[in-house]
């Protein structure tokens, strides 16, 4: 999986930006299951994320939305330990 995603960070730079949000938001919903809410690949796949959505797609709420739901799960995965 961690080489799955490592790989996904790279292609999506050269992507079209259709095929690109479509590749980063298949491999996020398939680390959920695979990588901890904390696990740092994962953490770094949601920051390229939310910077594809503010750079890419030039939209920052969608941006904050995602980070700001990425922070409360692990906010509430580190409550609970």
């Amino acid at each position: 999986m961690e080489e799955e995603i490592e790989e996904t960070l790279r292609i999506v730079l050269i992507e079209p930006i259709e095929l690109a949000e479509k590749r980063l938001l298949s491999i996020w919903e398939r680390s959920a299951n695979n990588l901890s809410n904390t696990h740092p690949l994962r953490l770094e796949l949601a920051l390229t994320i939310s910077r594809f959505y503010a750079q890419n797609l030039d939209n920052i709420e969608k941006a904050q939305e995602f980070a700001r739901t990425v922070y409360n799960e692990s906010e509430f995965f580190f409550s609970l330990n």
